[in-house]
């Protein structure tokens, strides 16, 4: 509990969701986080597909989700959609290789924050996610 009600511990951990079903692309987003986050409390967590995520987003305190849209079993779209429809206001940026421009609207319709393109420099990555970051 923090010392002051309504304030945050700005010592606190950041929980960062990465959901992607590619292994590499999950290690080089864990990279950058270590790399640009350095001095800022950062804990990753990682699903490889939407339902995987939805499970840790449910039973875990999840701060921000990066996701790729496409993936097995769950895709991020339909991620988006059942976190949006169950309420959660977690911040939510699409990191994916999908650029159709009406894809991309019908994202950020979804309720996705931001929209990033693979492949995906680190800067872009991490100055994408500062409004996020606590």
């Amino acid at each position: 509990m923090p010392a002051y009600p309504g304030v945050s511990n700005l010592t606190s951990v950041m929980k960062i969701l990465v959901v992607d079903d590619s292994a590499m692309m999950r290690s080089v987003i864990k990279s950058t986080l270590a790399s640009y986050g350095s001095g800022k409390q950062i804990e990753v967590v990682e699903a490889v597909n939407g339902q995987e995520a939805l499970d840790k987003l449910a039973s875990e305190s999840i701060d921000l989700v990066l996701l790729d849209w496409q993936m097995p079993v769950v895709d991020g779209l339909s991620f988006v959609k059942q976190v949006r429809g169950s309420g959660k206001d977690v911040p939510i940026v699409m990191v994916t290789s999908v650029t159709d421009k009406e894809k991309v609207l019908e994202a950020g319709k979804a309720g996705v924050n931001t929209y990033i393109e693979k492949p995906v420099r680190g800067s872009v990555l991490w100055e994408n996610i500062q409004e996020f970051l606590h």
